[in-house]
């Protein structure tokens, strides 16, 4: 699956010997009868399964014939050079594939709430601080953050706290400006609770009172981190990856004076509110290896991802053809 936090990102499907790594659009299954007719009618982002031997379309009514040749076809919308591009896979049977459907998973961001009891009145010159530990990579060097404020003359609880949620916000300041941030807070005086939100999906932190703040008597409740699947980020890795695979190279720094966006990038097919399916297809390949009279077999993945919600998607239609 693609990942990536505030260390890294992976692109999947340049490590992992996929063939084919498409996204679709939000836009329905495609009604042309004909491969021949595909390329000039669909729009970008449509997608369509087709037989390999006659060109025609897999109407997504019934399952394919398990051993039947079929292949993807997606509009791949307009490419880095402003042509319109037609992608299809190699042609492959149900039969001698592996192929699994994953759901869409909601990612859910981590959250620790420290909650005190009593709400001791500080005293001036108090220290009340907390210390993030980023457990997300291990023997990174910079893996902890300490916030803490020194509480004033006649200053509340309510008004220390809340001079450390603004320490812990502030991405400019002195401590975070040249750091990339971990998490986020903020402080209820109603009842005394303050709420550190991981800011990074797939992200693990433990958060721990310093100072006088760890004398108080405090509740801590935990909300786990959900990595998820197939919600927009994830997607949008993916995505990235095939546009590399297609020649794009705005992921390359700008040399002498260009802007890499200069080279141009397709326009994007995943939407912030998106739900996508996974259909991962792995099968053996073989063909005709150099040596005289050998065949070379080769571990070859195909992965199309899809919307499943929205007004228009073609998730039903495909999870029909390939009988997942």
């Amino acid at each position: 699956m693609a990942y990536k936090n505030r260390y890294f990102k992976n692109f999947p499907a340049r490590n992992n010997g996929y063939s084919f790594a498409e996204i679709g659009a939000q836009v329905e299954y495609t009604d042309s009868t004909t491969f021949t007719l595909f390329v000039t009618e669909s729009v970008a982002g449509e997608i369509g399964v087709f037989n390999a031997a006659t060109g025609g379309v897999m109407a997504g009514l019934a399952p394919a014939s398990t051993t039947l040749p079929i292949f993807f076809a997606i509009n791949g919308g307009l490419d880095k050079d402003g042509k319109i591009t037609i992608r299809k896979s190699d042609p492959f049977t149900v039969a001698t594939s592996v192929i699994v459907k994953s759901l869409y998973v909601a990612p859910v961001k981590g959250v620790t709430v420290l909650a005190i009891t009593g709400a001791p009145a500080p005293v001036a010159g108090d220290v009340l601080g907390i210390k993030v530990l980023d457990l997300t990579v291990a023997g990174n060097p910079l893996s902890s953050f300490d916030f803490n404020v020194k509480v004033k003359t006649g200053e509340t609880l309510d008004q220390a706290m809340a001079r450390l949620v603004l320490q812990i916000n502030d991405t400019a300041g002195i401590y975070l400006g040249q750091r990339d941030p971990v998490v986020t807070a903020a402080y209820t005086a109603g009842t005394d609770t303050l709420t550190i939100t991981n800011v990074d999906y797939g992200s693990v932190v433990k958060v721990l009172p310093q100072g006088a703040l760890a004398t108080y008597t405090i509740t801590t409740t935990i909300t786990k981190t959900v990595l998820g699947h197939g919600f927009p980020e994830e997607v949008k890795l993916w995505e990235e990856t095939r546009n590399i695979g297609n020649g794009v190279t705005t992921n390359y720094p700008s040399v002498q004076g260009t802007n890499a966006l200069s080279f141009g990038i397709p326009d994007s097919f995943v939407v912030d509110t998106g739900q996508y399916t996974h259909y991962t297809i792995r099968r053996i390949k073989d063909d005709t290896a150099k040596i005289h009279l050998k065949i070379q077999h080769w571990d070859d993945v195909m992965e199309v991802i899809v919307p499943s919600n929205g007004t228009a998607n073609p998730d039903a239609e495909l999870a029909m053809i390939l009988g997942v």
